[in-house]
C-alpha cells in the first residue's frame, strides 16, 4: 500500500470513528414544518462506557416497530435508544421529556453475515452496511411531547429508482461541511433536522474517485448508491429547478456533449480531484450514517439508500456519497420481513439464504441487567456474551 493509499484510509477510518461531534446535513435545508415521520435516530445509553464525545446514527422506520440503518451503527454499541416522531436531536435522552418517556430500547438487530465491523478494511464494514433493529413495542407518542406521530415508510426494491440520474433528498442531522475537528468537539451541534437535494450519479464514473480503495470497487458496484450533485427534488418532491436538455439525453452513454455537460453538472476536471464548489458540496456528513435516502414513486417516498461513506478533503466532508442500496440489498431485506409476515422459522430463510451465498445474524440484547433497567415488553432474553455496558 502506497504512502497515499494509507492516508486516504487512515482518513475514512477516521471519519467512520468519530461519531457525533459534527452535525448538519451538506448543502441541508431546515425540514421546519413538513413532517418526515419516518425518519429516526439512534442514540446510545447515556450510561454507556463506550469513548465517544457523543455518538448517534440515523435510520428509516419501515413498520411499526422495525428500523432500517446502516450495520457498522448496530455492531459498533450494544445497549441503543431509538427515537422516532422528533425532529429535535437530543443530545442526552433523559433530559427531554419526548427521548426521556418515548424513546425505545432496541432488543434485537439483524444485519448480513457477510457484513464485518473491521476499522481496517473499508471494504469490509462499508460492504453490506445495512441492518435491522427491533424496538420490540411499537412507537406510541403522545401529543404535546414530540413532534408526530411516526408513520413508516415502505422499502423500494425496484433498480430503476436507485439508477443514474434519479434525483432524491437525504435527511439526518449530520453537519453541513466538517467532520471532526480534534480542537472543537462542539463545532456546529445542531439539533434540528435538514434534508438535502441529491442526484444519483454513474457507478463507473463513481468508483473512479475510489481508486486509491482496489477492494472497494466490487463493493460500490453490488452494494452502493453513488450521488453527487446538487438534486432537482424540494422536501416535498416537487420539482424545483429545469435539467437542460443535453444532460436529459445522456442516458447510459457519456460520450461527446454529454460527457462535457456531466463533467459541467459534477463541477470538477478530474476524478480524483477534492476541491469542489460549495454549492455542489450536496450529502451526507458526519452523523449522518445510517440516515435515509429517498425517493417519490407515484407521488409517495420510497426509501432507496441508506447512507455509508464519503470522502473527506483536509477537514471538509466530499463527494461522490456512498449509500448502501435497499435493491442491491433486497435479498437480506425481503428474507428478514417475508419471514416475519409469513410466521416461517428463521432457519426457513437461512436455508434458501444460505443457498444463494447469504446468510443473516440474529443478536438479541437483554436490558435486564443494565442500569437502565428492563425494557417494555422484553422478554426474559438469555444474555449470555454479556460482559459489560457497552
Amino acid at each position: 500500500m502506497t504512502l497515499w493509499q494509507l492516508f486516504n484510509l487512515l482518513i475514512l477510518l477516521f471519519v467512520f470513528k468519530s461519531s457525533w461531534s459534527q452535525r448538519k446535513i451538506i448543502g441541508g435545508h431546515l425540514v421546519g414544518s413538513v413532517q418526515k415521520r419516518y425518519v429516526v435516530y439512534i442514540v446510545k445509553s447515556d450510561k454507556s462506557k463506550m469513548a465517544y464525545d457523543n455518538w448517534s446514527c440515523g435510520g428509516a422506520l419501515v413498520n411499526s416497530n422495525h428500523i432500517i440503518t446502516a450495520a457498522a451503527c448496530l455492531e459498533d454499541i450494544r445497549f441503543l435508544y431509538a427515537v422516532a416522531g422528533y425532529s429535535i436531536m437530543v443530545k442526552t435522552i433523559s433530559s427531554d421529556p419526548c427521548t426521556k418517556w418515548f424513546s425505545k430500547k432496541i432488543l434485537q438487530t439483524c444485519t448480513p453475515r457477510a457484513y464485518e465491523f473491521n476499522y481496517a478494511k473499508v471494504h469490509k464494514w462499508a460492504g453490506m452496511d445495512i441492518g435491522i433493529a427491533c424496538t420490540g413495542s411499537p412507537f406510541a407518542i403522545k401529543n404535546g411531547y414530540c413532534s408526530y406521530s411516526p408513520e413508516p415508510i415502505p422499502i423500494n426494491f425496484n433498480p430503476k429508482y436507485g439508477a443514474e440520474g434519479i434525483d432524491a433528498i437525504v435527511l439526518g442531522w449530520g453537519h453541513f461541511t466538517f467532520w471532526r475537528e480534534p480542537i472543537n468537539k462542539d463545532r456546529g451541534l445542531k439539533k434540528d433536522l435538514y434534508y438535502a437535494p441529491v442526484s444519483i450519479m454513474n457507478k463507473e464514473k463513481c468508483m473512479e474517485y475510489y481508486k486509491d480503495f482496489p477492494e472497494f470497487q466490487e463493493v460500490i458496484r453490488k452494494y452502493m448508491i453513488c450521488t453527487f450533485g446538487k438534486g432537482n427534488l424540494d422536501i416535498t418532491g416537487r420539482l424545483i429547478t429545469t435539467i437542460r436538455p443535453k444532460y436529459e439525453r445522456c442516458g447510459k452513454t457519456e460520450d461527446g456533449e454529454c460527457r462535457e455537460n456531466l463533467e459541467s453538472q459534477l463541477n470538477v476536471e478530474t476524478p480524483n480531484t477534492t476541491e469542489f464548489e460549495t454549492t455542489r458540496r450536496q450529502g451526507i456528513c458526519q452523523n449522518d450514517h445510517g440516515g435515509p435516502l429517498v425517493t417519490w414513486i407515484g407521488g409517495k417516498e420510497y426509501l432507496i439508500g441508506i447512507a455509508s461513506v464519503f470522502r473527506v478533503n483536509k477537514t471538509t466532508c466530499v463527494g461522490p456519497f456512498l449509500f448502501t442500496s435497499t435493491h442491491c440489498n433486497g435479498a437480506f431485506l425481503h428474507c428478514f420481513f417475508n419471514k416475519r409476515r409469513s410466521g416461517e422459522d428463521p432457519s426457513v430463510c437461512d436455508v434458501y439464504a444460505n443457498e444463494q451465498g447469504f446468510e443473516m445474524i440474529y443478536r438479541n440484547i437483554s436490558w435486564n441487567e443494565h442500569p437502565d433497567g428492563y425494557a417494555d415488553n422484553e422478554r426474559n432474553i438469555p444474555n449470555n456474551d454479556f460482559t459489560s455496558f457497552y
